[in-house]
């Protein structure tokens, strides 16, 4: 609860920090990402996923955008080939790291998703059992 939002807080006063920091074009795009990404965060049962979430995302649109002001900054076609390479290897990075951050999620809901469908069943199975129960 209060811990996970606490940090969510700081974790938006960073944010906000940094999208200062980012030119002009990008900031309310950026900053538009980011509301998605804490309605996502917020929509999250396990308060601690929401702050990781909140957390991973929101450094890897910040990153993604301070190399997009360095792309748009490029002086030869050398180094603009090189940050643009860069974006997606950095890109790539990010979609496993969600990709890893789902796959967590899923394997600590699963064993509790299990439970419940058990549970399920043994209260169907009495249910039936019971002319009463209609």
């Amino acid at each position: 609860g209060f811990g996970a939002e606490a940090s969510m807080d700081r974790q938006k006063v960073s944010n906000l920090r940094a999208i200062a920091k980012l030119g002009e074009r990008q900031q309310a795009g950026v900053q538009q990402q980011i509301d998605v990404i804490e309605q996502e965060a917020m929509a999250m049962t396990d308060p601690k996923q929401g702050e990781a979430w909140f957390k991973l995302r929101s450094q890897q649109m910040i990153d993604l955008a301070k190399l997009n002001d360095q792309i748009q900054a490029a002086t030869t076609t050398k180094e603009r080939d090189r940050l643009v390479a860069e974006y997606g290897l950095i890109n790539a990075a990010n979609n496993a790291d969600i990709k890893q951050f789902y796959a967590k999620q899923q394997a600590q809901t699963s064993p509790m998703m299990a439970l419940a469908e058990q549970l399920g069943e043994v209260i169907a199975a009495i249910n039936s059992g019971n002319p009463n129960s209609n």
